[in-house]
């Protein structure tokens, strides 16, 4: 007997299903009525190459051996070796299974628009299909890895960790705030308590809609059930000291912080801040740097230096000091962008020291290679002050290699 269209919607709804009852189900009906015609071949495909289940798997190749040609198969086959292929535990350097994704990637893109929506309907092997966009993200492969985490969030609004996601991406590639807030807001409706949700939604409310109060009412719902969330406290101590000048509120959260954690350096860069700008305890705020530095590395220790560095410059003028705290932190964290601009401001206003500033360039690119902008600048720099032709043409087509639409390096460089 023929099934009608609604039978065989029912039919696939069962060979999708998590549940193993009813995928079992759907096997048995399909293997009672032979007659269902091509439209489930893709769903049983599926479940013989990627279902866990050594029995469901099997009786899935029982019944579209005879389906399809060899060459099909070879084909379907051949394109979902890519999920088998990231669940391997590999031995091989990351170089080398790069390259093997990428091309199991080319295969899998010949089978993309048939196998992707039923793989994105299916809560079987949806993790998979999110794991496979992530590694596309990775490999730089950016937009790819977008449609494919749209076609998740059209199909399972409820998938947070891929609403989070896509959320990030709208705003990092694209700028799209609107997007991603309605991203952000399914995956909080999804999981009301997803804490990196609600702090992406406060970042959008603060920076982009200049909300600071509906920042706050977002990061307190995460204090709710996150009560010693400290990088929320810190958040919300930042939003009170920097949007609403809130002094009193501000030590009341650094209090609740240093409770938890006495040396917290976002706390104590806070609390050195009050004592500067609004007790004018200049070395009151010296000390608390000072101890904050002896407990630290990295980007902590980058994040407290360079305060320290900002108030011998600004608030006492002693700009040896100054000097020394800055090039301390970006030996830290040579990355640093904000840090490596107020040390390149104060070296170039008041050393006139062209060197230094130059080996910090080079520091920071090799630390953020994929820093188009950086390029730019250091290409500027360098025609200003190191007088390098090759070299400047060698930064700019760097950093049109990394963003081609860049038109002010596209200028500079015909010009030479």
């Amino acid at each position: 007997m023929t099934l009608n269209t609604e039978e065989i919607q029912n039919l696939s709804n069962l060979l999708l299903s998590n549940d193993l009852e009813k995928l079992s189900l759907g096997l048995d009906l399909i293997e009672a009525n032979q007659d269902f015609g091509k439209e489930l071949v893709i769903q049983l495909i599926l479940l013989r190459e990627l279902s866990k289940e050594e029995e469901i798997a099997m009786r899935a190749h029982i019944i579209t051996q005879d389906l399809i040609t060899l060459k099909e198969d070879r084909r379907l086959k051949e394109g979902m070796g890519i999920f088998s292929f990231l669940e391997k535990e590999e031995t091989v350097g990351m170089d080398q299974f790069d390259k093997t994704l990428t091309l199991h990637l080319r295969k899998f893109e010949k089978i993309q628009t048939e196998v992707g929506p039923l793989i994105a309907k299916s809560n079987l092997f949806i993790d998979r299909y999110f794991d496979l966009a992530q590694n596309l993200i990775r490999l730089n492969q950016t937009e790819k890895g977008i449609e494919m985490l749209e076609m998740i969030v059209d199909n399972q609004a409820q998938y947070f960790e891929a609403q989070y996601l896509l959320g990030t991406l709208y705003l990092s590639v694209h700028q799209e705030y609107e997007s991603a807030k309605f991203c952000f807001n399914q995956a909080i409706e999804a999981c009301p308590e997803h804490v990196e949700s609600l702090k992406a939604l406060a970042d959008i409310q603060l920076l982009h809609y200049n909300k600071p109060v509906d920042a706050i009412s977002i990061l307190e719902k995460i204090i709710e059930f996150a009560p010693d969330s400290v990088s929320t406290y810190n958040k919300l101590t930042h939003i009170h000291f920097q949007h609403l000048k809130d002094f009193d509120r501000c030590r009341q959260l650094i209090d609740i912080v240093m409770s938890m954690d006495t040396y917290n350096a976002q706390a104590l860069k806070y609390l050195s801040l009050i004592q500067w700008k609004e007790d004018q305890k200049l070395y009151d705020a010296v000390r608390t740097l000072q101890t904050g530095i002896e407990h630290h590395e990295g980007s902590d220790l980058a994040l407290l230096s360079s305060t320290l560095g900002q108030l011998y410059a600004e608030g006492l003028q002693n700009f040896e000091l100054a000097r020394n705290f800055y090039l301390d932190a970006l030996e830290a964290t040579p990355g640093d962008r904000n840090i490596f601009e107020k040390m390149r401001y104060l070296l170039a206003n008041y050393f006139n020291d062209f060197g230094t500033i130059n080996l910090y360039f080079i520091k920071y690119l090799e630390a953020k290679p994929n820093d188009a902008s950086m390029h730019f600048e250091y290409a500027k720099f360098i025609q200003s002050f190191v007088h390098n032709k090759d070299e400047v043409k060698k930064q700019l087509r760097l950093a049109l290699k990394l963003n081609p639409g860049y038109p002010e390096a596209t200028t500079l460089l015909k010009n030479l």
